[in-house]
């Protein structure tokens, strides 16, 4: 089996964009909290995780109160408490996307809300934390004790909670209930009738993480099996953008009778191959089950995949060297 492409842009814990390391940037140490707030925007925009981090550090060692520095002016006036959270997480986000997971782990835990893990602060972070050292089992705890409801609804709050959950239990084998996770991050309430305005590109990557759980714990001659529940079974295949990409490879038919694909130079570029990968991927696993056509407009849109994959990577290489 081919392996299969994890998608994270659908975290959104994860709102930096993935940078270059930077030469060091320090600061000036005479400048105010606000002046120091105020270069926040233009490094956000610029998307560097480490000037970020830097920022953010230095920002905390202004804060008010028990956690207030020794090398800041006693006159010096300090970051307000209310500012203190949000400068965090943005400090939290950033050292993840920098890889920093053990750093952010104890951070987390360090600053804990005490007994009841449903007032912590940053249980997004401490879980995909927790996840990225490959802790999967106890992610999988942290959530469940975080709050995160298996059977009900899903609150708008905790969706970044929801989808590293998911994740594990798929980490985990765990594909059933892992599939039924997937299945909920696009719904609101727990129903079909209301679907969540998400954004294009986390729905495209919550589908791309659920067809790489179901290739990764697949098993031959048998499709997912819910009790006969239609609507369980068949949420994914049914999906609209997932029906809209295999149209784009629908197989057509000559006037010969012959099958054919549509002409090459019609296909549109494939932004998100790594959907396209996992579900062409996903196909051919269970092609046991499946028509000749739908086996053959996999292989095809596994080929596109690849060859979109590698011109999006070439052209992101020149525009490095430029």
């Amino acid at each position: 089996r081919s392996p299969q492409h994890e998608s994270h842009r659908s975290i959104k814990i994860l709102v930096i964009r993935e940078s270059k390391p930077p030469e060091k940037m320090t600061l000036p140490s005479s400048l105010s909290w606000k002046d120091t707030v105020n270069t926040l925007p233009d490094l956000l925009n610029e998307g560097n995780a480490k000037k970020i981090s830097q920022c953010c550090a230095q920002l905390l060692s202004k804060k008010n109160g028990n956690g207030s520095s020794t090398d800041v002016d006693e006159n010096e006036e300090r970051l307000p408490s209310n500012l203190e959270l949000v400068i965090t997480k943005i400090h939290l986000r950033s050292l993840l996307q920098l890889g920093e997971y053990s750093t952010v782990l104890d951070h987390c835990r360090k600053n804990s809300s005490g007994s009841d893990p449903t007032l912590n602060q940053f249980a997004e972070e401490e879980a995909y934390a927790l996840y990225r050292l490959k802790r999967y089992n106890a992610c999988r705890e942290f959530c469940e004790n975080y709050g995160i409801d298996r059977k009900g609804g899903v609150n708008v709050s905790q969706r970044g909670l929801l989808h590293v959950y998911a994740q594990s239990l798929y980490r985990l084998g765990e594909t059933r209930l892992a599939d039924e996770m997937y299945r909920r991050l696009l719904l609101v309430g727990g129903s079909d009738e209301d679907e969540v305005h998400v954004d294009v590109d986390e729905r495209e990557d919550s589908l791309s993480n659920a067809l790489a759980n179901r290739t990764a714990n697949y098993t031959s001659g048998s499709l997912l099996v819910y009790g006969g529940e239609r609507d369980s079974e068949c949420w994914l295949e049914e999906d609209s953008i997932i029906l809209d990409l295999l149209r784009e490879y629908s197989i057509g038919v000559t006037n010969d009778g012959e099958e054919k694909m549509d002409d090459e130079d019609e296909k549109v570029m494939l932004q998100n191959y790594d959907l396209a990968y996992n579900l062409a991927t996903f196909l051919l696993v269970s092609s046991e089950a499946r028509p000749p056509s739908v086996v053959k407009q996999a292989k095809e849109l596994l080929i596109h995949a690849e060859k979109s994959a590698l011109t999006i990577l070439d052209s992101d290489s020149n525009e490095n060297e430029e």
